[in-house]
């Protein structure tokens, strides 16, 4: 273990194995291996983004506002201690996701981050081209500001990736190609509550990609809705009774039948 040199705040993250047999059950192996982080986890994504058949842990920090790329082998089930990269983000790392957003092939990586809460700053996105470059998208315009959550997936057919992000004020806001028309706002649609959850891609199996907004109001009440490649909405549902702790891993958009058309878990 590496030793640490100074007073500081440790979170743990830990590897865990778990097999499912044919019957169904989860056996859980022993915990592999342990990485001390010297703040505290937001978020936490595991992505093959070079194809190379090995995934990449990617940790997002909540006081410091870091992404660090860490190494982990398998069936070694260990890590590398040592952060293959990491870069300042300026604010809490809310989400991370991944696409291709300039359209070369290649696995880039989409951050949203928020300053800290004592700050009146707006939400920052954040993208790593290729994995390498990380740049600053842009500030967040007033209108859309406080953002949640953030997706990606082509709306207007031109062969680029858009960029859709959910706010506090209930906003989803679909934004020109991420890398040549950063700034300017295709489209916004209003949610009837703060929207926690977002996801821009091809729902219904026909080639044409949209966004599927969750949004919710405390513990009362959800709305799910599907919105259409230019922002129309075509399908609600509203749930009586909300969540308990309104998030996107609690809302899941997966093909459950095998059909090729997406469904809704909540």
């Amino acid at each position: 273990m590496k030793p640490i040199c100074r007073i500081t705040t440790l979170f743990m993250l830990s590897l865990l194995l778990i097999n499912f047999s044919t019957a169904g059950n989860a056996i859980l192996d022993p915990v592999c291996d342990t990485l001390v982080v010297e703040d505290w986890i937001q978020t936490l994504r595991l992505e093959d983004v070079d194809s190379d058949g090995k995934p990449t842990i990617y940790v997002g920090t909540g006081g410091q506002g870091t992404v660090a790329e860490y190494e982990y082998s398998y069936p070694d089930c260990t890590l590398n201690w040592e952060a293959r990269h990491k870069y300042m983000t300026g604010g809490s790392v809310l989400e991370i996701e991944f696409g291709d957003l300039n359209s070369d092939g290649v696995t880039d990586l989409l951050v949203n981050g928020r300053p800290s809460p004592t700050s009146n700053q707006p939400s920052k996105f954040i993208y790593l081209l290729d994995s390498r470059l990380l740049t600053r998208l842009w500030d967040d315009e007033k209108t859309c500001a406080q953002s949640n959550t953030v997706s990606s997936a082509d709306l207007d057919d031109d062969g680029v990736p858009n960029i859709v992000s959910g706010a506090d004020s209930g906003l989803v806001c679909a934004y020109e190609d991420a890398v040549t028309k950063q700034e300017k706002i295709m489209w916004m649609h209003r949610a009837p509550f703060k929207v926690f959850a977002v996801y821009a891609q091809d729902l219904g199996g026909d080639g044409q990609a949209e966004v599927l907004v969750a949004s919710g109001r405390n513990r009362l009440w959800t709305t799910i809705q599907k919105l259409g490649s230019q922002g129309k909405v075509e399908w609600e549902k509203n749930l009586s009774g909300g969540l308990m702790r309104p998030g996107k891993d609690l809302v899941k958009v997966v093909d459950v039948t095998g059909d090729g058309r997406k469904e809704v878990v909540v």
